[in-house]
């Protein structure tokens, strides 16, 4: 069966029922969004020809949508996956990297760079620098297919659910089409023919179908989710939003040496382990741990076996996430969340930077969060009232506390101390012990982690999402 483009009844429905919204998006909706359609049966936006680009963000466990609201200007559903362990199906590609593969080949690949996505054989997605399985294909050339059969998944086509689709217009515009009401599949194709699509994939739908715009919930999932597929702005394409610490400050320091250091020191009076290294031998990562699983237990997976092992940036222990944003491997694992308070920092090639949190993802990193300065500079009078935080949740209080930094010496470190101690007295002995130029503060208290070369110096006591490691670097 052929599309012919729009009908005049879906017109007449249009013009009568749909909001045309555009003129209320901010400016990074508007550089992803050339026009949007929101009706009482679907959501449909067309995007801008250039200027944005896919990008996958998987957590490794379930999480409300709710988790991704601010993932980007366009957050929606994508892929398959077991409704009770979060384990997705098939293969899932970020940043030329495997995140999970479970070895079923079905559907069709839904594959991009940032030169645009395409529809490859599910096959194809294992050597694709980002991807993953979806399906089944809905359209093609204009023609309506709608297999599940033919491509070996399981949506069953005729029953009535709420739809999701990444299309391509005749002329080459992407559209993302999300439901608010049931369709079988070849009634959902049809749709996506009357809203002028010529190519089409459909991904996971049902209770799981949600689409956030600019932070807005435009259709609202029952169900919780491992991954969402994210549409940002290009990094080109952003004007520098980033500012310097200060003008005296730069914001990237030298890289550091090659020399593997062991644990530097262990200070009886300030109870502050102090750890150096030379980031030229090893491969920083962001590890998520499932529900259930301790650091402890992820140490022993962890293959090659982490050098160094610390707490992550601060996270929120009620939903279980980062707060600020989190980068791993050039990829944003999550958009900012929460207002633009503390410091942003990264590590990559060129070496360690600090800038001020302005509620934007790093790129071009290896790793990176967002945290409380503690040293700026030298200095510890670091303000965290000045920097946004509040005195709700703890921070000002006496704490055991973990950081992350640079040494007056071009090193980098990574410190802690099981003593309660006040921000000012840990940035003190910081200073003090570690030689510190710059440090921002990891999550401490209960979540403290820090583990170094075969010996743990700080375990936490409570739940800990996510970690941050260190593994020797394999030439």
């Amino acid at each position: 069966m052929k599309c012919h483009g729009i009908r005049p009844s879906v017109v007449a429905y249009a013009s009568v029922h749909c909001l045309l919204l555009c003129s209320g998006l901010g400016r990074a909706g508007a550089a992803v969004i050339a026009r949007q359609e929101i009706t009482p049966t679907y959501v449909a936006l067309y995007l801008n020809p250039s200027g944005w680009r896919f990008r996958l963000e998987y957590v490794g466990f379930l999480q409300p949508a709710d988790h991704f609201r601010y993932s980007g200007p366009v957050v929606l559903n994508c892929l398959y996956f077991h409704t009770r362990t979060g384990a997705t199906a098939g293969t899932l590609r970020s940043a030329s990297r495997t995140i999970t593969d479970d070895g079923r080949r079905f559907g069709t690949g839904l594959a991009w760079d940032d030169s645009g996505w395409r529809l490859v054989d599910p096959w194809a997605v294992a050597t694709s620098p980002n991807g993953f399985q979806a399906g089944p294909t809905l359209l093609r050339g204009g023609r309506i297919l709608a297999d599940c059969r033919a491509e070996r998944v399981n949506p069953d086509p005729s029953r009535s659910a709420r739809r999701a689709a990444v299309a391509r217009t005749r002329s080459g515009q992407t559209l993302l089409v999300v439901t608010l009401k049931g369709f079988a599949l070849s009634r959902f194709a049809r749709l996506l023919c009357d809203l002028g699509a010529w190519d089409a994939v459909n991904l996971d739908g049902g209770s799981s179908a949600f689409i956030f715009v600019e932070g807005r919930e435009l259709v609202k999932a029952s169900r919780w989710v491992p991954a969402a597929l994210v549409v940002e702005e290009m990094i080109s394409a952003r004007p520098p939003a980033q500012a310097q610490v200060a003008a005296s400050q730069p914001s990237r320091l030298p890289w550091l040496g090659t020399d593997r250091a062991r644990p530097s020191a262990t200070t009886a009076t300030s109870g502050l382990v102090t750890v150096l290294f030379g980031l030229g031998d090893y491969q920083p990562q962001i590890v998520f741990l499932p529900r259930g699983q301790t650091p402890e237990e992820a140490l022993d997976r962890l293959r090659p076996k982490p050098a160094v092992l610390v707490s992550p940036c601060l996270f929120d222990p009620a939903r279980d996430r980062p707060l600020g944003t989190l980068i791993c491997n050039r990829q944003s694992i999550q958009g900012h969340v929460g207002p633009a308070v503390g410091y942003s920092w990264t590590i990559s090639s060129k070496g360690f930077a600090l800038s001020r949190c302005t509620g934007h993802s790093p790129a071009n990193c290896d790793i990176g969060g967002c945290g409380p300065a503690y040293v700026l500079n030298g200095s510890p009078d670091i303000g965290l009232a000045s920097q946004g935080y509040t005195r709700y949740g703890g921070l000002f209080d006496p704490a055991p506390r973990v950081a992350i930094g640079v040494t007056n010496m071009g090193k980098l470190f990574v410190a802690g101390t099981d003593e309660p101690l006040t921000p000012k007295q840990f940035a003190e002995a910081l200073i003090k012990h570690a030689n510190a130029r710059h440090a921002v503060g990891l999550s401490g208290g209960p979540h403290s982690v820090l583990y170094a070369y075969g010996r743990w110096y700080l375990r936490p006591s409570a739940r800990v999402p996510y970690v941050i490691s260190f593994s020797e670097s394999r030439e």
